[in-house]
């Protein structure tokens, strides 16, 4: 496991319990006005385009018999398939133009929580081939969900959903099962000491940073296209071993 990115237990439900206290007890939140720049300048066109470009992002369907939609990073370097550290993101963009938009992409995440309170680092919603479900299955141990997760940033979404909508039903719906995640960091991931660790570098969220070059034995000095490759970590052998 990574000792160098752990985060302490004790901080992530000092987090979250300023959060379940807030939402608990329904306190007056407002949504804040958006900041005057973006109001009276230059800054409109920009917010708008940022918008069409998030739309354009959208995946919606169905598949292995539940509903999806939710909006994926990239339309060239990713597939069509939902990330949870992305989707926090993009619900938190949502709160603020249309809340509905970031619920259904926070339920669509939702639908792959694992009984013990896990949540997948990325979902398969995307069209896929047999070749490319058999392909899936050689990383990981289904062909729906990875078997690694990311840094718990959901309570953040959830946070801006009701400050946009101050809807109690959502905190209802949403609240226990966050609970659960935290919980499930805490049982699979917490070695005794205060701290959960993360299995693999895309669980931090800096996927091929300089951090991981020593583990990966990368010792390269050159920058080209193909020094890309010798950099960048070797995620799928990782995840095999």
């Amino acid at each position: 496991m990574y000792s160098g990115f752990m985060f302490s237990v004790r901080g992530a439900v000092q987090l979250l319990l300023p959060l379940c206290i807030a939402l608990c007890c329904v306190f007056s939140c407002q949504v804040s006005a958006a900041p005057t720049a973006f109001r009276d300048g230059g800054y409109d066109d920009v917010l708008e385009l940022c918008y069409t470009a998030l739309e354009a992002h959208l995946c919606e369907g169905v598949k292995w018999g539940l509903p999806f939609r939710f909006y994926r990073p990239s339309l060239q370097k990713y597939s069509p398939d939902q990330w949870l550290w992305d989707s926090g993101s993009h619900m938190i963009v949502w709160s603020h133009r249309n809340t509905t938009n970031a619920v259904l992409d926070l339920r669509t995440m939702l639908q792959m929580q694992q009984p013990d309170g896990f949540i997948p680092e990325e979902i398969f919603w995307g069209p896929r081939t047999q070749l490319e479900e058999d392909e899936i299955r050689i990383q990981y141990s289904n062909s729906k969900f990875t078997d690694i997760t990311q840094m718990p940033v959901l309570p953040f979404s959830l946070r801006a959903i009701f400050a946009a909508s101050n809807d109690t039903s959502i905190v209802q719906e949403f609240l226990p099962k966050l609970v659960r995640y935290f919980q499930w960091w805490r049982t699979a991931r917490d070695s005794g000491d205060g701290l959960v660790s993360i299995i693999h570098n895309w669980e931090s969220g800096l996927d091929a940073s300089p951090a991981y070059d020593q583990m990966f034995h990368v010792n390269v000095t050159r920058v080209d296209k193909q020094s890309f490759w010798e950099i960048y970590p070797k995620f799928v052998e990782l995840a095999i071993t």
